[in-house]
């Protein structure tokens, strides 16, 4: 179940590339990133997040910008864990 959320968000990432529209990307990038966190990938995650967060910082949208500050931690959070 969780890596088809993974491959239908990598499909959906492909259609919103295709927009001019920086928070479609970034909230389809967001998406990718928590769904790879919730596969145990947390790898993967993070440059997709970090994709997401300069995105939603350059369109301005702070309530996008907050939820993508929450997932980046949360992926750290799930890397020094792991590393424990």
């Amino acid at each position: 179940m969780q890596q088809g959320a993974v491959d239908l968000h990598t499909r959906a990432l492909a259609i919103a590339r295709r927009s001019d529209d920086l928070n479609v990307i970034a909230i389809t990038l967001l998406d990718l990133g928590e769904a790879h966190i919730a596969t145990g990938d947390p790898h993967t995650a993070l440059p997709l997040l970090r994709e997401a967060l300069d995105l939603t910082t350059r369109a301005k949208d702070r309530h996008h910008t907050e939820r993508v500050h929450a997932a980046l931690s949360h992926a750290e959070d799930v890397l020094r864990r792991a590393a424990d």
